[in-house]
């Protein structure tokens, strides 16, 4: 198989978890919520999302899992 590893220095990222049918359209307002959550915190969101979907496409949807990540920025030191 065609699989590589990569290793990247450790990064935080604000999550938003969700169930039901992950279109794009879905994904889209998950991750516009999950950056203004972020805002709100004082936290800066930087770059584009990364989705995570983890089941099958035959599970039924009140059951499928979906995540948006955003990566965040480093914070300001005092």
């Amino acid at each position: 198989p065609n699989v590589r590893l990569l290793e990247e220095p450790a990064k935080r990222y604000g999550v938003i978890t969700f169930s039901g049918f992950g279109s794009q359209a879905t994904m889209a307002q998950k991750s516009e919520e999950l950056r203004t959550w972020l805002q709100g915190k004082k936290l800066t969101p930087i770059g584009a999302p990364i989705y995570a979907s983890y089941d099958p496409p035959w599970t039924a949807p009140f059951l499928r899992r979906h995540e948006v990540w955003l990566a965040l920025a480093a914070p300001a030191k005092p």
